[in-house]
């Protein structure tokens, strides 16, 4: 009892010192040379059981890209971009025909997410994707 007691004073001891924190992320997507335009772009934060989306937007006709996200937490954030896109060589446009999309996870600096509410905003100035070729922590999300 006494070993029950003293795990959830540790655990009310980190809920209480929980502090909001906030990221701010923004790029541009590219396909080579290409803008990506229309294509989703998610902010996660990793989580000790699962990742949490803290925002998602969808590119704009340039490929520009701006998101934010705030958690309370009693520790750094640890945040990621994931990409869902389409690039080839002939096209960076939505197929609708087509069944999977391309899936790139990009990490963000540890310490860009700071206390508060305003983000400290990092830029991803060029975020290029290649036409032919897989990229680093690169995934596919298949339609059924």
């Amino acid at each position: 009892m006494r070993a029950f007691c003293a795990i959830l004073l540790v655990a009310l001891a980190i809920v209480v010192h929980a502090n909001e924190q906030t990221v701010g992320v923004k790029g541009t997507l590219w396909c080579g040379k290409e803008p990506i335009p229309h294509s989703d772009v998610q902010l996660l934060v990793h989580d000790t059981f699962s990742d949490n989306v803290l925002m998602t937007v969808s590119t704009n006709g340039s490929g520009y890209f701006q998101l934010t996200g705030s958690r309370n937490k009693a520790y750094s954030m640890r945040t990621y971009v994931k990409f869902f896109f389409f690039c080839n060589p002939n096209n960076a446009k939505p197929d609708p025909n087509a069944k999977c999309t391309r899936v790139v996870r990009a990490d963000l600096p540890d310490n860009i997410a700071i206390d508060g509410k305003n983000p400290k905003w990092y830029d991803m100035p060029n975020v290029v994707m290649k036409p032919d070729g897989k990229m680093p922590n690169e995934d596919q999300d298949c339609k059924n």
